[in-house]
């Protein structure tokens, strides 16, 4: 049998770095090249099969040998892709007391993209803004395209409920336009704005009242 030995055998490797912040690497060597005969695998840790997994990040040797004593070696790195983290870029709250019109956008670092996220942990999406969010505490939950998990934790407040109440003054005569009324409110978001009627807004919570043919008001 020829040999031609100005061919040197060449490894091919396959390699998955670590994700989650779990040992769970892999390398494998899935073939030789130049190789005549059969091939035997020593590994730093003293594994004789073609393929190592449950590796922690960090540096492997393996060396291939064939039936003719030719010798292949190859230093693989196996890194570590770690775990997605969630980051709040905005969020708004709901408007309104007893709404559910809240929102918030979220970005994705480290891990390994594409990012999914959720606001109950079941039902996951690729879309980076939640909406339909009432007043209250969430776990907001994002995995990556190793489905390594992460979470963050959003308050979401609301104004205090809006509360009114109409307090009229007495007319001094039949017929006269003499009385007002004041509007009594708490709560809300302020500044709030008070309207009797179809009349235009206004800061103040004072009315005076217009006797319907005239628009003398006393």
């Amino acid at each position: 049998m020829f040999v031609d030995s100005s061919l040197a055998m060449v490894n091919l490797i396959s390699k998955a770095n670590a994700n989650c912040d779990s040992s769970n690497g892999k390398i494998s060597v899935v073939g030789v090249l130049n190789n005549i005969g059969p091939v035997t695998y020593l590994w730093n840790n003293f594994s004789t099969s073609n393929a190592l997994s449950g590796l922690a990040p960090g540096t492997y040797w393996v060396q291939t040998t064939d039936a003719f004593g030719c010798v292949a070696s190859d230093t693989i790195q196996v890194g570590d892709d770690g775990v997605p983290y969630l980051s709040i870029v905005s969020y708004q709250s709901p408007a309104c007391f007893g709404d559910s019109n809240g929102s918030v956008v979220l970005t994705g670092t480290s891990g390994s993209p594409p990012y999914k996220y959720s606001l109950d942990g079941t039902n996951f999406s690729s879309t980076a803004q939640l909406t339909g969010i009432a007043a209250g505490t969430y776990t907001i939950y994002i995995t990556d395209a190793n489905s390594c998990p992460n979470d963050t934790l959003v308050t979401f407040t609301q104004p205090p409920d809006l509360l009114s109440a109409v307090n009229p003054d007495t007319v001094s005569c039949f017929g006269d336009a003499t009385a007002g009324l004041q509007i009594w409110a708490q709560g809300g978001s302020p500044p709030l704005l008070f309207a009797l009627n179809n009349s235009p807004w206004q800061s103040s919570p004072v009315f005076q009242v217009c006797r319907p043919e005239t628009t003398r008001c006393w």
